[in-house]
């Protein structure tokens, strides 16, 4: 889940090899430092959902093979 209040929260499903991108990889990194990592259920990235799909389509372009979906 993307947004940083609960009525602006989206579904992101992101390809596995997007997890082996660095600056992906760098940005869970990020979270896990604002969030802990005794995070409980479902990963909350505290990020506008805009900014978080313009993310995502630059790391697709340093890893042209991955996909992602938003629900």
């Amino acid at each position: 889940m993307v947004g940083t209040e609960e009525k602006e929260l989206l579904k992101f499903l992101i390809h596995i090899d997007m997890f082996k991108n660095e600056y992906f990889a760098g940005l869970l990194e990020m979270v896990a430092q604002e969030v802990g990592y005794e995070n409980l259920g479902i990963l909350r990235i505290p990020c506008a959902a805009e900014c978080f799909r313009n993310l995502l389509n630059q790391f697709q372009k340093s890893t042209s093979s991955t996909t992602s979906f938003l629900f």
